[in-house]
């Protein structure tokens, strides 16, 4: 198993909750798992930022997530993250 290292920015909000509340953000990006379990999820995080970098809010499924590859996520503002998983 590779370490993981998520760079965030200082401007990034993070939450950790287990309603369904929707932020009043522009766009909302749904974070999904592979369907095996062992895949790398890495693409599909950095294809939810890149969607949602702006006035976004991304919500994480509630399951493990496996990052094998590097995650940069800069050009991130006023971003909501709903992480409610694992990452591994």
């Amino acid at each position: 198993m590779a370490n993981c290292v998520l760079y965030l920015p200082s401007n990034l909000m993070i939450t950790n909750t287990n309603n369904n509340t929707r932020s009043k953000t522009a766009r909302v990006c749904r974070v999904h798992a592979s369907a095996d379990g062992v895949s790398d999820d890495a693409p599909a995080i950095r294809k939810a930022f890149e969607d949602c970098q702006r006035d976004g809010h991304i919500i994480f499924d509630d399951t493990t997530f496996h990052i094998e590859s590097v995650l940069q996520t800069t050009g991130l503002h006023n971003v909501v993250i709903d992480l409610r998983s694992t990452l591994l």
